[in-house]
């Protein structure tokens, strides 16, 4: 009982540390531009693949909306982090972060150009971070 406090501290703060993530991610996905379109038919400010769409039940209709935009890929982001853990017993690095949303077939061999820019997000949640 005396590592509760810590560990809901813990959770606590890896919250607001994957909020600066999300704040992040929108950034560089679409410039948080609720009505982005990518070319692959990825929508919403976080670029929602229609995969992921699929996968997670998500309503697409609704994905314009910041607040409902930014819960789903919370929700998202929840459960592949949850998975990475599980199977490295680490969370993921700022880096590996992105490519999880942006590529998760390729977190660990990304194409150079993903790699450029999984870097611009982590030098992103870095610098909001010292905010």
């Amino acid at each position: 009982m005396k590592l509760l406090p810590f560990i809901l501290l813990f959770v606590f703060a890896v919250h607001l540390w994957a909020m600066d993530r999300f704040a992040a991610l929108s950034m560089i996905e679409s410039g948080n531009n609720d009505q982005a379109r990518g070319r692959g038919g990825e929508l919403s400010r976080y670029q929602f693949s229609p995969t992921v769409i699929a996968e997670f039940k998500i309503d697409a209709t609704q994905l314009q909306n910041p607040a409902y935009a930014r819960s789903e890929a919370i929700r998202v982001m929840n459960y592949r982090c949850s998975a990475f853990d599980l199977q490295y017993h680490r969370p993921p690095t700022d880096v590996e972060f992105y490519m999880l949303w942006h590529r998760p077939d390729r977190v660990f061999h990304p194409l150079p150009r993903e790699l450029e820019r999984a870097r611009r997000f982590a030098n992103l949640v870095s610098r909001q971070d010292t905010k």
